[in-house]
């Protein structure tokens, strides 16, 4: 799903694969992985690097809240959530460092100040993966 997004968000915007690892400081292999399906999930760092020089938020990238889940009410979307704080393993090859996360962590913030909590739920899960191995 994200190397779809990605994908298709470096298309409309008439990008190689090579000129977005320019633009955004990712290597070139790892868009490669990601957008062939390779790899289905990366730092949080990395997706704010790819968004920005997409000019696009990062939960553009990440995908919205299924639909399903946003129509419940019942909680649902917080699932991820609970799964990231019991534990269940990340599929991270790589350790996040603790700038990129801590400014993954201020825009988290940011999100709540400015009651993007749709946006919120979506990042979360993925900070709190990417805190444990620090």
């Amino acid at each position: 799903m994200l190397g779809e997004r990605l994908q298709s968000y470096r298309k409309l915007r008439g990008l190689s694969q090579r000129e977005l690892a320019a633009r955004s400081g990712v290597a070139l292999s790892l868009i490669r992985k990601v957008e062939q399906g390779e790899r289905k999930s990366v730092r949080i760092e990395t997706v704010r690097a790819w968004a920005t020089a997409l000019d696009v938020t990062t939960t553009a990238l990440l995908g919205p809240v299924p639909e399903t889940e946003q129509q419940s009410g019942n909680g649902d979307r917080l699932v991820p959530l609970r799964q990231a704080l019991q534990g269940v393993p990340a599929d991270v090859e790589d350790v996040p460092t603790a700038d990129g996360l801590r400014s993954a962590i201020a825009s988290a913030v940011r999100l709540y100040h400015d009651a993007e909590y749709a946006e919120l739920t979506t990042i979360l899960p993925v900070l709190v993966k990417e805190a444990q191995p620090l």
